[in-house]
């Protein structure tokens, strides 16, 4: 696992088209856990959007907790309404995913949305979301189908990597999604990591403060995972 700016980001991709109810995303960007204050500019989510437009990736991938307070029902006006105030549509590559938490943080949707605006394209999900890529099958979780607490998988997530069990829910998502082959890149825990024999990922978070300036108590780090000609690799982000 490598150290770079977030500038720094370099990907190449082949062409791969749609199949089946999998949306299809050459190369990709993936970031999980921005947790976005809701009506006012997200410059985590600018930097990582400008960065995935500048490099020409296909997709941006988002895998839950985008938002930190806007846990509420929300139709697709109201979501597109606040997604603009947090980010400039114009501003993201031609498709932009987003795989929102279902306990607690995001939106409340009853179904898929998916959006084209000048030119670019939002796909909108909850819980399980598969996208086709140039290094096959990658699914798309959050994370808290099985511990919705994040505070609680945390503690789990650490306490199994002290004893020497790395990634420990990742792996329970995968058997219960029954998820055989593919990757499987999750969120929630704010503990990252990657497992190439298991093929499973954990994307961190970027999350610094709680309120009025005090340390968040599940410190962690941003991280960015790259898919692409080259394969996937997980990058820790130097950001601000």
């Amino acid at each position: 696992m490598s150290r770079i700016p977030i500038e720094a980001v370099n990907m190449e991709g082949g062409n791969h088209r749609k199949t089946g109810d999998l949306i299809s995303c050459r190369s990709a960007l993936m970031t999980s856990d921005m947790h976005c204050k809701k009506g006012s500019k997200c410059p985590q989510l600018e930097a990582i959007a400008r960065t995935a437009s500048k490099l020409g990736t296909e997709c941006l991938v988002v895998a839950g907790d985008l938002f930190d307070d806007f846990h509420e029902a929300a139709d697709a006006e109201l979501f597109f309404k606040e997604f603009g105030k947090i980010c400039s549509i114009e501003s993201l590559p031609a498709k932009t995913i987003i795989v929102l938490s279902g306990s607690s943080h995001d939106p409340i949707l009853d179904k898929l949305i998916v959006k084209t605006t000048s030119g670019k394209t939002l796909f909108v999900a909850r819980q399980i979301t598969p996208l086709y890529t140039s290094k096959g099958k990658v699914v798309v979780i959050h994370g808290d189908i099985i511990i919705r607490s994040g505070a609680l998988a945390f503690i789990i997530n650490y306490l199994a990597k002290i004893l020497g069990q790395n990634l420990f829910l990742e792996r329970k998502f995968r058997e219960k999604i029954r998820l055989e082959s593919g990757w499987l890149v999750a969120g929630h825990t704010h503990i990252y990591g990657v497992d190439d024999k298991e093929k499973i990922v954990n994307l961190g978070s970027w999350k610094k403060h709680w309120f009025k300036n005090l340390p968040y108590w599940r410190r962690s780090k941003p991280v960015v995972l790259v898919i692409g000609e080259k394969g996937l690799k997980l990058h820790v982000v130097d950001y601000l």
